[in-house]
């Protein structure tokens, strides 16, 4: 089901946020003679690229997104808050394609599983991309190990470049707004005040 929308007039769009914290845009401006592709589809191409393409932070979100809202300066950055989070993300950036290699299927004998390909005439072929892998397999190792040392420059690389912001240092959030260009509000409940006789916080619904 649908934890949050938000209407981006600027970009003719509607974001909607799943309860599994998958990010969808659509087209409001759907036109069957427009020239442009993105135009004649019902996602947005943003969407296409990016919506099973989102950082690790968000895939890792154990809280629902309960409200998004524009920037003001420049409307394709989005800012989405949940219980225990922030993020801010640019829809005029693509992230980072995962290039990761998808591992064989075994069989619980150690087997590989196979398919009609697997019976051809292609032992050259598969030699090929058996050394290839190889080779690919000992380079993501010693790029792995230079991420690790420079991971910590990486983030704060991505966070000053403004594509993509994510926070969970305030908690519990009962509220997150802009209140100017460089403002932003935010309304923590005091943990201090939490006892088992109080009433539930009312969250955000959406209404229609």
């Amino acid at each position: 089901f649908i934890t949050a929308v938000h209407i981006n007039t600027s970009r003719k769009s509607v974001v909607v946020i799943t309860a599994d914290n998958k990010i969808y845009e659509f087209n409001m401006n759907l036109n069957s003679e427009a020239e442009n592709e993105d135009s004649e589809s019902v996602l947005t191409q943003w969407s296409k690229n990016n919506t099973d393409n989102l950082p690790k932070e968000w895939k890792t979100l154990k809280e629902n997104c309960v409200g998004i809202f524009s920037d003001i300066e420049n409307s394709s950055r989005l800012w989405f808050w949940g219980a225990t989070w922030i993020s801010r993300i640019d829809f005029d950036v693509d992230f980072p394609i995962n290039k990761r290699r998808k591992q064989k299927k075994r069989t619980h004998e150690g087997l590989t599983i196979t398919d009609e390909s697997n019976f051809m005439n292609d032992e050259e072929d598969d030699e090929d991309d058996d050394i290839d892998m190889e080779i690919s397999e000992n380079l993501n190792v010693l790029l792995n190990q230079g991420n690790k040392i420079k991971s910590t420059d990486v983030q704060r690389n991505e966070e000053s470049s403004g594509h993509f912001f994510f926070t969970d240092k305030y908690k519990p959030l009962l509220f997150v707004d802009l209140i100017s260009s460089n403002e932003l509000a935010i309304i923590e409940r005091n943990p201090l005040t939490f006892h088992s006789k109080q009433k539930a916080f009312i969250q955000p619904k959406l209404v229609f």
